[in-house]
């Protein structure tokens, strides 16, 4: 049961950064800045509420990775495997959905 939550928390994490950043670039592009400026300009103007996200979500699982208040062995596992997937997720996300949006 907790691998399912952390699938969802996970997809949700991933799907609201990509929306940030992806509703910024739209944003820029009507404005009038052709397509690799305003995806460099989102990306640095994006940026911080990304990294936002993905810290408070590493630092709130902190402590069941490393087994504050938590004596079951499983939670400590399913802190740890959420909290490495949550970083892994987030990496990629501010330089794979403007690459996704530059066509490669």
């Amino acid at each position: 049961m907790m691998a399912y939550i952390g699938i969802i928390m996970l997809g949700g994490i991933a799907v609201s950064n990509a929306i940030i950043l992806i509703d910024r670039i739209n944003q820029l592009r009507q404005s009038g800045l052709n397509k690799k400026d305003s995806i460099i300009t989102a990306g640095s103007q994006r940026i911080r509420p990304i990294l936002m996200t993905s810290l408070t979500t590493i630092f709130a699982l902190l402590p069941l990775t490393i087994g504050i208040g938590g004596k079951c062995v499983t939670q400590i596992s399913d802190g740890a495997r959420s909290y490495w997937w949550v970083g892994y997720i987030n990496n990629p996300n501010p330089d794979s959905d403007p690459l996704r949006l530059l066509g490669f």
